[in-house]
């Protein structure tokens, strides 16, 4: 029987931005952003929102924490 508990999430290809990688930002609970500071959370995308589905490989993504406004860069 096929597992198909997960779903391919379609790779939107990022505007070309004279080389430097586009960037995003994501707005994480406190609690949230020190796991993902700490290594000991990965990224989950639940909801296929097109910001989120605009994420590519190579992409700049800036995690800010929405409790003490410390921010934290991922390529």
């Amino acid at each position: 029987m096929p597992d198909d508990t997960q779903q391919a999430i379609p790779t939107v290809p990022s505007p070309a931005t004279g080389g430097e990688p586009p960037e995003h930002h994501m707005h994480l609970l406190g609690r949230y952003y020190r796991q993902v500071e700490a290594g000991r959370k990965t990224i989950e995308v639940r909801v296929a929102t097109s910001q989120k589905r605009a994420v590519a490989v190579g992409d700049t993504v800036v995690f800010h924490d929405r409790d003490t406004g410390r921010d934290s860069t991922s390529s």
